[in-house]
């Protein structure tokens, strides 16, 4: 067999090794509800309307369009009309994104030879962040990484019909890819290549860039304000323009300096060898690292998705120019040797290949609070409109209308100092009152008002509750909630079990198990006696008799809905509780003990019973089977 032949074997298993095992993890992550923010469920929402007639997106508030220029999306939905399941885009994302390591191959296989284009497309699929952008929700941007790639083989090879073509897909992918499209045609006016390669990206990224804002601009309507990202440059773009040093010494963070290392480093830094061919690259490059947000300096996300490209095709000549040094020529293996050790080792280092493996069986195995969480959705009809955290969100996108709880508690759309409010027609809430994303990467201290103006206003009655899940549905008729403040004439309540710091008591406690399940139902009583500015969550550990731990869990006192910074002194709260125990452990007695935390500040509060002081008391028992 010949070599060439063999490597191209190669490289088609090696796409099909990496096609199988993103396309298997993203489709695990998503089973075992691993999706933490809301970019699949917003992709999904929007193809959803699409297939039926509309734009709009009831997550952004607006319709698509608005958030970003995607038209890329009118494409993928015939597609997701035959499949109309959030998995359908996990694995469209993964083929384009596996897919881009051919054009690849045949670019280096020109420039240099095939083992050097095997090993660039190697370097490709094991670049972490190519995975990081896969495993990283869903974006359309995926696709503008393969579309740039054959743009790139396109312009290489001279064949202009796909030149345009591509370059047309990779700008509806999203309305910063326009600006690599200029610079492609500044690089070919450097390079001087014919008059068609500099005139048709410099007119056309022209063109669908100022399309681009305008229609953009038209249907944000100030509602996404990406340009809050750069307020820390200038108040408007004048002073931007003319205060550069302010800029500069943004550009100069150590975060930059981190973030442009993890870029280039799995490459060996050769792309700086043919800086021409990484120009276009430069427009996002100043994109991220001028923004205020973190995540726009970092590879684990999915902002080096319009880079990639770039990096190879610069990497490709870099290492070109290499090998015209005598030198070099004289140890083409050790350099093979050396390429192949530095791509293993970045992927080691910095990519989530390896990692991710250990989580199978950990985080992405489903555990009660997913099958819990299906159980949940499978509730909802499909014709309902529903407000739920993050997790929940991308399996029950197909629907009309879904809002994320976040931008109801925190009063504002995401990216923007426009207020939000819940709309009226939401019928269901599906809420992890544990979700990491909602309630400490958007926490606000007066976040609680928001969603007293959501669950006290209208009564809603509990359908399913396990742990820190909770499924409402909103009726006409009065509901017990599933938390309350209470006036109090039992008196045999109005004792003290635990004291809590200075702030308060726990002066009731019920405990009993549900007929049937895996679950014990509690209810707790608890009394202000001083206010407080921390917000107190509360961590339970279920033991056997013996003291052998059973299960831990967290739980937010008052469901954040009435948060302990909230309580004035004397008032009684009343909460509810349905805590998971297996079957198994009723075998013997229950003992159910807690304690507390400072949930921002992470410090233990110590309680007190008697004159006797603990990190953790007992609050309640329930017998064993007998």
């Amino acid at each position: 067999m010949r070599k060439d032949n063999f490597n191209l074997m190669m490289l088609w298993f090696f796409i099909s090794v990496y096609a199988f095992y993103c396309g298997f993890l993203s489709i695990l992550k998503l089973v075992s509800f691993s999706y933490y923010d809301f970019d699949l469920a917003v992709h999904t929402l929007t193809l959803w309307n699409i297939i039926h007639g509309s734009i709009y997106n009831s997550i952004l508030g607006i319709p698509f369009l608005g958030n970003h220029i995607q038209p890329i999306l009118f494409f993928v939905a015939p597609l997701h009309a035959v499949f109309p399941h959030p998995q359908t885009l996990l694995l469209l994302q993964t083929l384009f994104l596996s897919l881009g390591a051919f054009p690849l191959y045949l670019i280096a296989k020109k420039r240099l030879d095939s083992d050097f284009a095997l090993i660039v497309a190697l370097g490709y699929l094991l670049y972490p962040g190519l995975a990081y952008t896969n495993l990283f929700e869903f974006h359309p941007t995926s696709f503008a990484t393969f579309f740039l790639i054959l743009c790139l083989y396109a312009y290489d090879f001279e064949k202009i019909k796909l030149f345009l073509f591509s370059l047309i897909l990779a700008m509806l992918c999203q309305e910063n890819i326009p600006m690599a499209v200029i610079t492609l045609g500044i690089m070919a006016s450097v390079e001087k290549k014919g008059f068609k390669w500099i005139l048709i990206p410099i007119v056309l990224g022209v063109v669908y860039f100022i399309a681009a804002l305008m229609l953009m601009g038209h249907f944000n309507q100030e509602t996404v304000q990406f340009s809050s990202l750069y307020r820390h440059l200038g108040a408007n773009l004048r002073e931007v323009i003319f205060n550069p040093l302010v800029s500069l010494r943004f550009i100069l963070r150590q975060e930059s300096f981190s973030y442009l290392f993890q870029v280039f480093l799995p490459v060996l830094f050769i792309p700086f060898l043919a800086l021409v061919k990484l120009f276009p690259a430069v427009p996002f490059f100043i994109q991220h690292l001028l923004s205020a947000r973190p995540t726009d300096l970092s590879i684990n996300y999915h902002y080096t998705a319009e880079i990639i490209p770039f990096v190879f095709f610069s990497a490709i000549y870099g290492l070109n120019r290499l090998l015209s040094i005598r030198f070099i020529q004289r140890h083409i293996f050790v350099l093979k040797s050396i390429l192949v050790s530095f791509i293993l080792f970045s992927a080691l280092l910095y990519g989530p290949f390896f990692t991710e493996s250990f989580r199978i069986k950990s985080d992405y195995h489903k555990d009660y609070l997913d099958l819990a969480k299906d159980q949940f959705i499978a509730k909802v009809p499909q014709s309902e409109n529903v407000v739920a955290t993050f997790e929940f969100l991308p399996k029950l996108a197909n629907r009309e209308k879904l809002y994320s709880l976040h931008h109801p508690y925190m009063g504002f759309y995401t990216l923007s100092n426009k207020k939000y409010l819940l709309p009226e027609d939401a019928k269901y809430a599906l809420i992890d009152f544990n979700d990491g994303l909602t309630f400490r990467s958007f926490y606000r201290p007066d976040g609680y008002k928001n969603l007293q103006n959501i669950f006290l206003k209208y009564n809603w009655e509990l359908i399913e509750m396990v742990d820190s899940l909770v499924m409402l549905k909103k009726t006409s008729q009065k509901q017990d909630f599933i938390c309350s403040r209470v006036n109090l004439v039992q008196s045999d309540l109005n004792k003290e079990i635990i004291k809590v710091g200075d702030n308060f008591i726990l002066i009731g406690s019920r405990f009993a198990r549900l007929p049937g399940q895996e679950a014990v139902e509690a209810t707790l009583y608890w009394k202000s006696i001083k206010e407080t500015d921390s917000d107190i969550s509360m961590f339970i550990s279920i033991t056997d008799s013996r003291g052998r731990i059973l299960r831990k869990l967290m739980h937010p006192i008052g469901y954040r809905i009435f948060p302990t910074q909230s309580w004035k002194k004397g008032e009684v709260y009343k909460e509810l509780l349905r805590i998971y125990i297996p079957g198994k452990y009723f075998k013997g007695d229950i003992i159910v003990m807690a304690g507390f935390y400072n949930y921002l500040k992470g410090d233990i509060i110590k309680l007190s019973i008697g004159n006797e002081s603990y990190d953790l008391a007992r609050i309640g028992s329930l017998p064993g089977d007998r």
